[in-house]
């Protein structure tokens, strides 16, 4: 059995910027490529990209603007994105923003480029 409370995970900057909550991901428990973690952006992410990792970003909580390559568009609460490997992006929060990432295979630092 699997169970963890939100509140008592420790969190992290990744390499963008984002604090971070890691829920599952390999290193946690034994599951296999994938990852979910809640990041909370009070400002904004560095821009960056994922050489391997998927991504889908479901908005829990507040308002912004994601960057996705070319495309610039608003984010709120109950938006899903989806992010392919190799697209650079970027997030910048209007309100504090928390974000459930599924990441596909795992989120590692060592997968993620940033660009500024």
């Amino acid at each position: 059995m699997y169970k963890r409370n939100l509140q008592e995970i420790e969190g992290f900057f990744t390499k963008d910027s984002s604090f971070v909550k890691e829920i599952i991901n390999p290193r946690i428990y034994n599951v296999k490529n994938y990852s979910i973690a809640l990041a909370i952006v009070k400002n904004e992410t560095k821009l960056h990209y994922h050489k391997t990792s998927e991504e889908i970003y479901l908005i829990l909580k507040g308002k912004g603007i994601m960057k996705l390559d070319d495309e610039t568009f608003e984010i709120k609460q109950g938006d899903v994105i989806l992010i392919k490997p190799y697209k650079k992006h970027k997030v910048i929060a209007k309100e504090e923003l928390h974000i459930l990432c599924f990441s596909h295979p795992s989120y590692s630092d060592e997968d993620t480029v940033c660009l500024e």
